[in-house]
């Protein structure tokens, strides 16, 4: 029965029924960071390999995956299968356990592109570009310095990259320059950002380099001279194709990796000068503070996270270069003090300014 004013029949106003529209679309719509259903199914799909249900183990835990997943969902979510799964089985590196069962042929345009490559630099420079629009949850990047290369990876939202999850994500990069070479090549250094935890000497061996803890970044140094290595797939009339498609795909991409990258190159700019303050970096990228704030959020991420980010990686940089002493490294960060510099370090490091370069030393 319908009591008087909502009769099926009387109109309820198009501007009230676009507003609902849009708060159960809302309400719909994953927040935060996000990454694609497929790579849910994925992981469930290879724990399988290993005689474990995921979705058994998040149901143990009062968690429901549909299946299949959505088309986006939540890096929590990821990050939940995770939780669910270490818990009911332990933390014994599944993660590089289950990159070592992969090939260029799990990761359908990514890995397609990459075999196509003539050479293991050119497959790096594309993997690490298209990276940014398969995984909205990750910046990806690639770097060189002298003889020393690196591969990067960092998660816009470090709480939810789960340890099992980021030492997988840096095994596969590797695994794929193995298939795609026919190499059994190795690392000069790994480094995440977690704790120690699981098989860690199965680590060291898997990568064929020392394992470092607590870092600002996840990734690996490599010798930049395994670039020039011919990829056995090379095909270049296949890589012309693929290259369209994956010029497509970046163009639906979103803004994320610009708004973050301006930032933080807006942060690197005032990070000398002392605090950088949302005020000043905000205008630089031509918004209001609280416009920045509320895209930050959006992203898992908060002006702040991304200042603390930054020092620490450029306090990292700098602290390997013997010929800076920690004062002079601190007055680079925009410290003052040097003592307020150390402590600032250990809260990121869980070691002071003076133990780093002395471990980084000592591994050298």
């Amino acid at each position: 029965m319908h009591g008087q004013g909502s009769h099926p029949d009387v109109g309820i106003g198009e501007a009230t029924v676009v507003r609902y529209a849009r708060r159960m679309a809302s309400a719909r719509a994953p927040r935060g960071p996000v990454i694609s259903g497929h790579v849910l199914d994925f992981v469930i799909d290879q724990l399988k390999g290993f005689g474990i249900d995921g979705r058994a183990c998040m149901r143990g835990r009062g968690l429901v995956l549909p299946d299949p997943a959505p088309r986006r969902v939540p890096v929590s979510q990821l990050h939940g299968l995770w939780e669910s799964v270490c818990a009911e089985h332990g933390e014994s590196s599944l993660g590089v356990r289950m990159a070592e069962r992969t090939g260029p042929e799990h990761y359908a345009l990514f890995g397609r592109l990459v075999a196509s490559a003539s050479n293991l630099g050119e497959a790096l420079l594309m993997g690490t570009r298209l990276m940014q629009a398969i995984a909205s949850s990750l910046e990806v990047s690639f770097t060189m310095s002298g003889k020393r290369g690196s591969v990067l990876l960092d998660p816009v939202a470090p709480d939810h990259l789960h340890p099992e999850a980021a030492e997988f994500l840096t095994a596969v990069v590797l695994i794929l320059a193995r298939s795609l070479t026919g190499k059994h090549l190795v690392t000069e250094e790994v480094f995440f950002m977690h704790a120690p935890r699981g098989d860690q000497a199965y680590l060291e061996r898997f990568f064929g380099a020392p394992v470092r803890y607590r870092a600002a970044h996840c990734g690996y140094h490599f010798d930049t001279s395994i670039l020039q290595l011919p990829v056995v797939g090379d095909d270049p009339e296949l890589r012309a194709a693929l290259q369209q498609k994956a010029e497509r795909v970046l163009s639906r991409t979103g803004p994320r990796g610009d708004l973050l990258g301006a930032l933080r190159g807006s942060i690197a700019a005032e990070l000398c000068g002392g605090n950088p303050s949302i005020a000043v970096v905000s205008t630089a990228l031509g918004l209001h503070p609280k416009a920045l704030s509320r895209r930050l959020t959006a992203l898992g991420t908060s002006f702040r996270a991304e200042v603390e980010r930054l020092r620490y990686a450029e306090a990292e940089r700098h602290l390997r270069d013997p010929d800076l002493s920690v004062e002079q490294v601190a007055l680079l960060l925009g410290y003052s003090e040097a003592s307020t510099f150390n402590r600032a370090f250990k809260r990121w490091a869980g070691c002071t300014p003076a133990e780093y370069r002395g471990r980084h030393r000592s591994s050298c």
